[in-house]
């Protein structure tokens, strides 16, 4: 995504140009996921134990959670858990959550974590353009809070995060956010900025958008590979109603100028909590995980900020890496037997073990 594919109007009329397609493309993604999991093209569904709503703090809008348990905390209700927040990915724009089922499926089942009192929290979060950035990491942080509000249930101490695509971007935004405060405590107290304990132990972030400055990247697809990639490459026009929509203003007719909304559009842009790549790497935890696809338009800016972490905090456990010959939500789309396919079973298994690790859970036990 790039700020330069971006429309600085603030009317009435933008915004209903922007929310009228937007709605059809919702309706549209709704139908195909229903078309196919009933045709067995899409997986089916992991079913929460049970759902709950977060008040969000920016809106009168109430925040939609799936609460999901291992074995080993369905058998030990009484003890506080361990837990993982997960976004999905939207472009901001689209309904998704539930689309990471068999991710969920898989960390749930992990052998690392048959003894740890796991909970995933699957997240919703504000969508635009009628809510706007920054709502969505503004709704991530109501849940966080939410989480921190509740000893008795989750282990504060047993905090990750992370997500796909936009979700994978809000869990970033997060960590840094958390990881600045925590910075700026430190400094009031007379302690060296990088003398904190980070609240958040771990990130685990897939083909996330790192930045929104500079040009959009242009990615080609050898002739050999475009009918059977998987995943997409995100079309120009597509990038462009997702930036249109998620940096428009909070209210219509502004009043600003031309030039005064894109200033404004400029300054959100550049915010470390939204281009993440923009961030000090002190503000990140200690153990990140970062995965990309090949012919993704976001590829480059999030393998920049992977290894910005791995030069800069050589004291972190930073990982992940580029997933050759698949686009962007490849592990979405991708068929047995198809590139990616087995990268797909990779990426899953080593969030799991990032959770473990990060969580303190035994991380040698074998598969």
């Amino acid at each position: 995504m790039s700020i330069a594919d971006a429309n600085h109007s603030s009317s009435h009329w933008a915004y209903y140009r922007l929310l009228i397609p937007i709605k059809l493309m919702r309706f549209g993604t709704k139908y195909g996921e229903v078309l196919g999991r009933a045709v067995g093209e899409l997986p089916p569904l992991a079913v929460p134990i049970h759902t709950f709503t977060v008040k969000s703090t920016s809106s009168d809008r109430r925040i939609k959670v799936n609460v999901h348990k291992n074995t080993a905390a369905l058998n030990r209700p009484e003890v506080p858990t361990a837990v993982h927040l997960n976004w999905h990915g939207s472009g901001w724009i689209l309904p998704g959550l539930g689309t990471d089922s068999e991710f969920i499926r898989q960390v749930l089942a992990h052998p690392t974590l048959v003894d740890q009192p796991l909970t995933i929290l699957d997240c919703d979060y504000a969508k635009s353009p009628e809510y706007p950035c920054p709502a969505d990491g503004e709704d991530a942080r109501d849940v966080y809070n939410y989480v921190l509000s509740h000893p008795d249930l989750y282990d504060a101490s047993k905090i990750t995060i992370g997500g796909f695509s936009a979700g994978g971007s809000i869990a970033l935004g997060l960590a840094v956010e958390l990881g600045t405060e925590a910075r700026m405590r430190a400094l009031s107290e007379g302690r060296k900025e990088n003398d904190f304990v980070h609240p958040i132990k771990g990130v685990f972030s897939v083909y996330p958008v790192a930045t929104w400055e500079g040009p959009r990247d242009v990615v080609k697809v050898p002739k050999w590979l475009k009918k059977t990639l998987p995943g997409m490459v995100l079309p120009l026009w597509f990038s462009k109603y997702i930036t249109n929509a998620h940096l428009f203003p909070p209210r219509r007719n502004t009043g600003l100028s031309w030039d005064e909304e894109r200033k404004r559009k400029e300054e959100l842009a550049a915010r470390p909590t939204v281009s993440t790549l923009n961030a000090e790497t002190v503000d990140f935890p200690n153990v990140v995980e970062i995965w990309t696809a090949e012919y993704d338009t976001l590829m480059r800016a999030a393998e920049e900020l992977r290894v910005k972490l791995q030069t800069e905090r050589p004291d972190a456990k930073i990982s992940g890496r580029k997933v050759e010959n698949v686009g962007h939500g490849w592990d979405q789309m991708v068929k047995r037997g198809q590139l990616g396919y087995t990268e797909r079973d990779e990426a899953y298994e080593s969030g799991a073990r990032m959770i473990a690790l990060a969580i303190g859970a035994n991380t040698e036990r074998s598969l």
